[in-house]
């Protein structure tokens, strides 16, 4: 009996089942990113495995191995799973493609103003870490690893079972084989309604150290963030020829809502937009202090953002902690400027979200919610942006952030040391959703969560659209395949609560104790046969184009 074990286990839970495995399957649409996920095994020491992978093949068409992207599960010592530094834990987060390479960064002193100038500059060099090819890792006997598959379907790509295989040497050259199956389904996913905003901190701008990303790079990140499924980016460019640089990438990419611009270049009016509409970001989190203290030079500051704004004729964007602040920014004689988005703190603000308590009066034109998506917690990531937005009926989201790398000396991979030497930041953790690579990004599981919502919110959109032309259809049978849909979708949505989540415990990494991680999961395929059976039954004239 061979020592060395291959064993089922779900992309999103925390440890893998006892039972072997033989075959991965799954499932997706044109377009979309599909997870798989195993974890091998041995009784023995092995200091070298190799993984690769075929294409998937079905007739003439295959999913080319450069779609496929492997990984071994990094596994790792945080300081805790919250928003600040808590007690030591061990978790899952890091995707890479070898486990045994250390990840050495450090900081090299900038060539024009460095040791000796009145203000010296460090620029950030992240770790030469290998992000293509086959996956390399070890095992210690009796130890478990995670193996993470995601397979990209290309929109055209037809509907059909696609086979491949994905091969395991070990350094003795025994070898293993799995087969991989993917179910690609016959029809294609809508955008949703709601917006789609990430923060991003990286700046083209040489000066702001902390921060800086080559060109390259910011148009590779971008391309990372817009994969993921969103659809509007932030920017941080000081100056207006970078800026514009910005928009124009980002534009390049595919963005098509907002923009929101963090800093309001000199001449902003000069600024050109082809598709995405420009958001000026007047106030971030005025009433961190308290709704109460906030200073005469913040109020001042956000209504004279408010008054640039309508003279550059910009939507407006605001942040807030306390969802009473709002009152305050209706009232002419206090704050006296309410823009066009309010993105309010969920950690605070969950009875707003929850619709028998939302006041209509507490409402800006479009309100979204934010949250710190760097917490190792890929089910709550997957919850807030997809089906708990569904719940909410919030008009977007803002998660924080891409990344935030801590200042310099620190690392963003070492998670005990400083974030912020300021100090007004406190004992934050490193705010990183993914981390930073010479060449390119090590992705995470909660990033990786970020694109499963979004992807479970498609579904939703695309589902619903069906059902209400469904409803409209004259047939019985279709009717009745829109009554039962309806039926199952609220039976699990009403399990997701909106007051009731667990968002930024420093433990605990489950949204909701009374949902199981493979459920989410579960729930998506019973929405995909949904829509597939009410796709089959709609006249061509109600079909979505």
């Amino acid at each position: 009996m061979s020592t060395f074990k291959l064993l089922e286990h779900r992309p999103y839970c925390a440890r893998p089942e006892e039972n072997r495995t033989s075959q991965l399957r799954g499932f997706g649409t044109p377009g979309e990113t599909v997870a798989f996920s195993f974890s091998i095994k041995c009784r023995e020491d092995l200091a070298q495995i190799e993984l690769s992978v075929s294409s998937l093949a079905r007739d003439s068409w295959q999913i080319d191995p450069r779609q496929i992207a492997m990984y071994v599960v990094g596994v790792w010592d945080v300081s805790g799973v919250g928003i600040f530094q808590s007690n030591r834990m061990t978790v899952s987060e890091l995707l890479l493609k070898d486990d045994r390479m250390p990840l050495e960064d450090g900081y090299i002193e900038n060539a024009n103003q460095g040791i000796g100038s009145e203000s010296p500059l460090w620029r950030y060099c992240p770790p030469d870490v290998r992000l293509t090819d086959s996956v390399v890792t070890s095992l210690v006997a009796g130890e478990s690893k995670q193996i993470w598959l995601s397979v990209k379907i290309a929109s055209e790509t037809p509907p059909g079972l696609y086979s491949g295989c994905l091969n395991i040497t070990t350094q003795q050259g025994q070898e293993h084989k799995l087969s991989i199956e993917l179910d690609v389904l016959p029809f294609t996913l809508l955008e949703p309604a709601q917006d789609l905003l990430l923060w991003y901190r990286g700046s083209m701008d040489q000066q702001q150290g902390q921060f800086y990303v080559s060109p390259e790079l910011f148009r590779l990140h971008l391309q990372d963030i817009y994969d993921h499924g969103f659809r509007s980016i932030s920017i941080a460019e000081k100056d207006r020829a970078t800026a514009q640089l910005a928009i124009d990438i980002a534009e390049d990419v595919g963005f098509t809502r907002h923009i929101v611009l963090r800093s309001i270049p000199f001449n902003a009016e000069a600024l050109h937009f082809k598709s995405l509409t420009p958001v000026f970001y007047l106030s971030d989190e005025m009433d961190a202090a308290g709704c109460n203290q906030i200073s005469a030079r913040l109020i001042a500051e956000h209504q004279g953002h408010g008054a640039y704004c309508q003279i550059l004729n910009w939507t407006s964007m605001s942040s807030v902690i306390n969802h009473q602040l709002v009152k305050r920014m209706e009232d002419v004689a206090d704050i006296g400027y309410k823009p066009t988005i309010i993105s309010f703190s969920l950690q605070n603000n969950k009875d707003l979200f929850a619709r028998r308590e939302r006041s209509s009066s507490l409402q800006s034109p479009l309100t979204y919610y934010h949250w710190q998506c760097h917490m190792e917690k890929p089910n709550l990531a997957r919850v807030l942006s997809g089906v708990y937005l569904w719940n909410s009926q919030a008009d977007g989201i803002a998660p924080y952030c891409y990344q935030h790398p801590p200042a310099f000396p620190f690392s963003p991979f070492d998670d005990f040391d400083a974030w912020d030497t300021t100090g007004r930041a406190g004992n934050l953790r490193d705010q990183m959703t993914t981390y930073p690579a010479r060449c390119g990004v090590i992705p995470t599981l909660q990033w990786e969560g970020l694109r499963e919502g979004i992807t479970d919110l498609r579904y939703l959109a695309t589902l619903e659209h069906l059902i209400s032309a469904g409803q409209k259809c004259t047939a019985p049978e279709v009717k009745r395949l829109a009554a039962n849909a309806i039926s199952r979708r609220d039976t699990f949505l009403s399990r997701i609560s909106t007051d009731n989540i667990n968002i930024d415990s420093e433990s605990e990494t489950e949204p909701y104790q009374t949902v199981n991680a493979h459920e989410y999961q579960e729930f998506r395929r019973q929405m995909a046969s949904d829509i597939e059976a009410l796709y089959s039954h709609l006249p061509t004239a109600l079909q979505p184009s």
